[in-house]
């Protein structure tokens, strides 16, 4: 058995950026306390044709890898026969995945929770193997994607123009080493909001779930539906039913007609537009609602609100009532001739907007899309129940928030034993 290195207190403070580690623990590389095992893209590497729906063995994406562990919701399969070709890139239950190009950095857990059996990496990722009795796997796990660690992978990975981790630099981690009973008791404290998360998560992705049923019963060509199957919307079984009997009715047209072109311009902000503060508002393509602000008065968006704002390249929409700036190439804003419930109309396109192509303009698809128009009075109705959806999402989305905010501080308090947990 290999014997542990650990290393003087000085080199694994520069690793670690001056963070203070507990000078009692040990430290130690990754490579010393498991095995990494790489993926080798040779001629049994699965080509796209041989890849399945469902199948025997699971073939992991970057998709399934998130930085909050294993996530199935698009998945793609491989046959047992091809399964049986290839040996050493399968995984075992507690093995650790860690992807190593494009999205880097992120990791999960292969526990006896997951319901699939057979799993393999792809090119991108590599296995991490405990072997070492000097670490708990649960405490290895959870320093994987720990800001120490972390700001390791990220200054390792982004110094070339391909952000990437080589199994060197994946060997070469540096993992502080409390006593075994402390990493068991650091462990599970994490844990234990890790499943505060979870639960959170599993609560968000229902009323998603319900959001997506109400829009494909709406928009689509559905056209039964049962009360049970409305969660939490059982309450606006008669407002559904009066919606669906009001289809026959509703027209179509393409957004191109509907647009008032008048507003449809693209603008750009310079550099020294941007505020971490001030009176006016930046909008970009991120999740957040405001982004920068600024005190150019001039480039202030203020007329004829609500709109749509859309972003070519990247096929983002958003919807903004308040007097607002925007930045990038391209940034387009919509609004309308005919009176339209323009927030019915973000939440159509959000729906049907085109494919996403990879540095497309989209503009040129998006104005081809026909929107279905119902009466006023049901487009607000529809609007109203698709808007509680929302409040609810995002009522669930500040509390995993906030779960997500003490975790990142009990982190850096306990994995650097700034807080302990032995007496």
């Amino acid at each position: 058995m290999r014997r542990i290195k650990f290393y003087k207190e000085t080199n694994f403070q520069d690793l670690f950026s001056n963070v203070k580690i507990s000078k009692d623990w040990n430290k130690s590389s990754v490579w010393l306390l498991s095995d990494v095992i790489d993926w080798d893209r040779g001629k049994n590497y699965p080509k796209q044709k041989e890849f399945y729906s469902k199948e025997y063995c699971l073939f992991l994406s970057a998709k399934n890898v998130t930085n909050n562990g294993f996530l199935f919701k698009e998945m793609q399969f491989i046959k047992k026969e091809k399964d049986q070709k290839m040996w050493k890139w399968k995984l075992i239950r507690s093995d650790i995945v860690l992807t190593t190009r494009w999205t880097v950095g992120n990791v999960s857990l292969y526990t006896n929770d997951i319901s699939y059996d057979n799993l393999r990496i792809n090119s991108w990722m590599v296995i991490i193997r405990k072997y070492s009795s000097d670490i708990d796997l649960n405490f290895l796990y959870k320093n994987l994607w720990e800001y120490i660690v972390q700001n390791q992978i990220f200054r390792l990975a982004y110094g070339t123009a391909q952000p990437q981790l080589t199994v060197p630099i994946v060997k070469n981690i540096k993992i502080p080493l409390p006593p075994v009973p402390e990493q068991k008791n650091i462990a599970y404290i994490l844990e234990s909001i890790d499943k505060s998360l979870q639960i959170v998560d599993q609560q968000i992705h229902k009323v998603e779930k319900i959001k997506k049923g109400f829009m494909d019963l709406v928009f689509g060509e559905k056209k039964d539906y049962k009360l049970d199957d409305l969660g939490s919307l059982w309450k606006y079984g008669e407002v559904w039913k009066e919606i669906l009997e009001s289809k026959k009715g509703w027209n179509k047209e393409k957004l191109s007609f509907l647009l008032d072109n008048k507003w449809l311009k693209p603008w750009k902000l310079n550099s020294s537009d941007y505020l971490e503060s001030w009176y006016y508002p930046i909008i970009d393509q991120s999740k957040k609602k405001i982004c920068w602000y600024s005190n150019n008065k001039d480039l202030l968006y203020w007329w004829k609100l609500p709109v749509i704002v859309y972003w070519d390249h990247t096929n983002i929409v958003k919807y903004i009532k308040i007097p607002f700036m925007s930045w990038a190439d391209w940034t387009r804003i919509l609004s309308f001739k005919s009176k339209l419930n323009v927030k019915y109309v973000y939440y159509f396109l959000q729906k049907f907007k085109p494919k996403s192509e990879w540095y497309r303009r989209h503009f040129a698809l998006l104005k081809n899309v026909f929107v279905i128009i119902p009466s006023w009075k049901i487009q607000q109705k529809i609007v109203d129940i698709l808007q509680s959806l929302d409040t609810a999402i995002e009522n669930k989305q500040k509390k995993k928030d906030y779960l997500e905010k003490i975790k990142r501080k009990m982190m850096e308090l306990l994995l650097t034993g700034k807080v302990r947990t032995l007496k």
